[in-house]
């Protein structure tokens, strides 16, 4: 177990989850797209670094905005 800061922790936590989810919508993708028997490994690995490095950019700068929109709209219940 290791004792790190929120700070570092919450980057941590964004690329496990951004490398996890794009992983699994490209593969998913290309094998849907190329079938099983036509995958190819460097294909996905090169789509899947793209979607990696556009869903990692946008998970710092999106929430802030998503988040102030939303709080435009609706109002939370205390």
């Amino acid at each position: 177990m290791f004792l790190i800061d929120l700070k570092k922790y919450n980057l941590f936590f964004t690329i496990f989850y951004a490398g996890t989810l794009t992983a699994l919508v490209s593969l998913t993708l290309t094998l849907i797209n190329a079938g099983i028997d036509n995958f190819n490994f460097v294909s996905w690995l090169r789509s899947w670094l793209i979607a990696f490095a556009i869903v990692f950019a946008c998970s710092f700068f999106l929430p802030s905005v998503v988040r102030k929109s939303l709080n435009k709209i609706i109002t939370i219940k205390e």
